[in-house]
């Protein structure tokens, strides 16, 4: 593939979320180094600026969409593109709309240039396999099961925090899960701009979003409704577990604006602990006794992991009339938590659970589920098998190599860029003038700076 003595290879990878996507970047550099392959990472910042020049000899974008909105043409790229979701599960449910969003974009109709400009997919699990077998056959050969790549062990972290910590007397740490985007955006858009921008018909000129296509008769105002109970039981189970002295932590979603809970939580206790928002998943549970919320995938995330996750969707009957049929509350592995019908219900089982661990051999369906959705157990194998379809990639286009001098200006003009970032949020806080205020507020979600002690943070991830 390569030798020391070899030009040198370089692999872009676009960081989209740096809670999500840091520590597969970071676990791919170490797989990838062993074979002189560099891995070099990106974010919003350099990808605006990346079809400029020809520095990469492969791509790793999160998305169809996000790769396009960066590359208003796909054949200024020569070299391989691949796609790696950073969230990607759904392929067991009945509608695969939202999944296939990430492969082949929100209007695939719209995107055929770009999808058919991809080297290769890398799926998570078998079930994924379906949007090309359904919608782009034609694909289905550009197609990997790698498994999720967070499960890769070089991304797992063991848990601190033993799942007999109950058992043994110990402090119980329920974390909460919070993902409320819609209302609490990490852009600064209010509910005005949900409403209006998440209108079925705000896209009539091109189709139906895909939430809403299983649900004629269901709009934006379904959405909210939801996010609005969901985050009001959150709160009210939060202060009757903050009464008896429960420690408490919250996760909060790379799409959500973290500030705001930040001020919300002094209200309820002035020792809830928020985690860093740029902390993998996986690394978080390890400091958590117990994981309540409402649908997330990350429930997947939570099970590998030992805990059983508490999910709050039972508690009010009139939450179903408000599903879309095309969202997470789809998602099989809802058959498989704990799921109450009450908050004292919910704070009964915060006592008694967590004393045993979970055994997958006993649940034969929730192992299957695993498997196609995650590739489980072989996806603690997915780091390299990414790595190997980027070597395969790499081998096919050894033509193109990265010119240095190439590569030297973009590392000139990407570290430009992160001082006129970095200039800016120091102008803001000497001078917090309004217009400022929007532009360089605080990092969160993807408006991150990709500093160099950034990228020796997301070095030290993985093992």
């Amino acid at each position: 593939m390569s030798s020391k003595n070899s030009k040198k290879i370089r692999v872009y990878f676009h960081i989209d979320e740096v809670a999500r996507d840091s520590v597969v970047a970071s676990a791919l550099k170490k797989t990838m180094a062993e074979r002189f392959v560099d891995v070099v990472y990106g974010n919003r910042l350099s990808s605006a600026y990346i079809k400029d020049f020809k520095e990469f000899d492969l791509y790793i974008f999160p998305s169809i969409d996000l790769y396009a909105a960066f590359c208003k043409n796909p054949l200024e790229i020569t070299s391989p593109v691949v796609i790696l979701p950073s969230e990607s599960v759904g392929g067991s449910v009945g509608n695969i709309a939202r999944l296939a969003g990430k492969y082949l974009g929100t209007f695939p109709e719209k995107m055929v240039p770009w999808f058919e400009s991809i080297a290769a997919f890398c799926v998570w699990g078998p079930s994924h396999l379906r949007v090309f077998e359904e919608m782009q056959p034609r694909l289905l050969g550009k197609a990997h099961v790698i498994g999720h790549p967070r499960f890769g062990r070089r991304c797992m972290k063991s848990r601190e925090t033993s799942t007999n910590s109950v058992a043994e007397g110990k402090n119980i740490v329920v974390g909460f899960i919070s993902r409320f985007a819609p209302i609490n955006d990490f852009m600064g858009r209010g509910v005005f701009d949900t409403v209006f921008f998440g209108r079925k018909n705000y896209y009539a000129d091109g189709g139906t979003p895909p939430i809403y296509s299983v649900e004629p008769d269901k709009d934006i105002e379904d959405v909210i409704y939801k996010e609005v109970l969901d985050l009001r039981l959150m709160f009210d189970l939060m202060v009757k577990l903050a009464k008896q002295g429960v420690k408490i932590q919250i996760r909060v979603h790379p799409r959500e604006n973290r500030l705001t809970w930040v001020r919300i939580l002094k209200e309820i206790a002035p020792d809830i602990k928020i985690s860093a928002w740029d902390q993998p998943f996986q690394h978080w549970l390890s400091e958590v006794t117990h994981v309540v919320g409402p649908t997330s995938t990350s429930f997947y995330d939570c099970i590998l992991s030992g805990l059983m996750p508490v999910c709050t969707n039972a508690i009010v009957q009139m939450r179903a009339e408000h599903l879309l049929g095309a969202d997470d509350d789809d998602n099989p592995i809802l058959d498989y938590v704990l799921m109450p019908k009450s908050i004292d219900e919910v704070m009964s089982l915060i006592v008694r659970t967590g004393k045993e661990p979970i055994d997958l051999s006993k649940q034969p369906e929730l192992l299957r589920l695993l498997h196609v959705e995650t590739n489980y157990p072989k996806s603690s194998d997915s780091i390299d098998n990414l790595a190997h379809v980027c070597y395969e990639l790499l081998d096919r286009n050894k033509h193109h190599r990265t010119d240095k001098l190439s590569y030297r200006r973009f590392l000139i003009k990407g570290f430009a860029k992160t001082i006129f970032v970095l200039t800016g949020r120091l102008l803001y806080v000497a001078f917090p003038m309004a217009f400022m205020k929007k532009r360089f507020d605080s990092e969160q979600g993807s408006t991150f700076v990709l500093s160099a002690s950034r990228k020796r943070w997301i070095d030290s991830l993985a093992s």
